[in-house]
């Protein structure tokens, strides 16, 4: 046993900090050595996964990830193939690429729609046309949010509302709204606002269903609770 631990990260992101990190990573990094382990950081690129692979199998026990999956440089499937190898040579994953998807993947919480835990009014879309034959629907009742599968920073989550407030107020619910209704959209990556057509924003939504492990996530607005 080696008694040292990596943590995996990828270089840049809104998720990271001044020094580089993401904000825990170096707290991890120095728990591990106050209990008398070796820990370090070793930022992941595709072009590297070899070398890293050989670095990691010679020197360590086992790995820790910090990557979020929406930053991951030529996509996901690079970086949990190192991953899938590393657990195959029998270095322990924190956590696994398995266990990352099962976890992970905001579709949870349409299978925790008949709890009390979220709204019954929760939808997955895995393919764009279910996405824009029920959306215009599912708006009708009222503020939405569509968060896609990937990452963790707020990027392709979107509240969207209607903007003409009369249209909100009168729309029957369970109506389908016509594409070209106006509609307010707020990222929570940095709160920034687009006004857009439902049909055109709808379309730009695409790109979140479609590729590996795509999915849109659509539920109702809940308010924060005011303190």
């Amino acid at each position: 046993m080696h008694k040292a631990i990596v943590v995996f990260e990828v270089e840049g992101g809104s998720d990271k900090y001044f020094d580089g990190h993401r904000k825990d990573t170096m707290p991890i990094v120095n728990a591990i050595k106050a209990k008398g382990w070796h820990a370090e950081v070793v930022y992941f690129r595709p072009e590297w996964a070899d070398d890293i692979f050989d670095y990691v199998t010679a020197n360590f026990d086992a790995y820790i990830s910090r990557v979020n999956p929406g930053n991951i440089p030529g996509g996901e499937e690079g970086y949990f193939a190192l991953l899938a190898r590393l657990d195959y040579e029998g270095i322990v994953g924190m956590s696994t690429p398995v266990e990352m998807m099962a976890y992970g993947a905001k579709d949870a919480l349409v299978k925790l729609r008949e709890t009390e835990l979220v709204p019954s009014d929760t939808y997955a879309y895995y393919e764009p046309e279910d996405f824009h034959a029920n959306f215009p629907v599912s708006l009708s009742y009222g503020e939405r949010v569509l968060k896609q599968n990937r990452g963790s920073t707020g990027s392709g989550i979107w509240r969207v509302q209607i903007v003409d407030k009369d249209l909100a107020a009168s729309v029957e619910p369970g109506t389908a709204l016509p594409l070209d209704t106006k509609i307010k959209c707020t990222e929570a990556v940095d709160n920034h606002t687009e006004i857009r057509e439902l049909g055109e924003f709808m379309d730009f939504c695409d790109q979140y269903v479609l590729g590996r492990n795509g999915m849109l996530v659509d539920m109702r607005f809940m308010p924060r609770i005011v303190e």
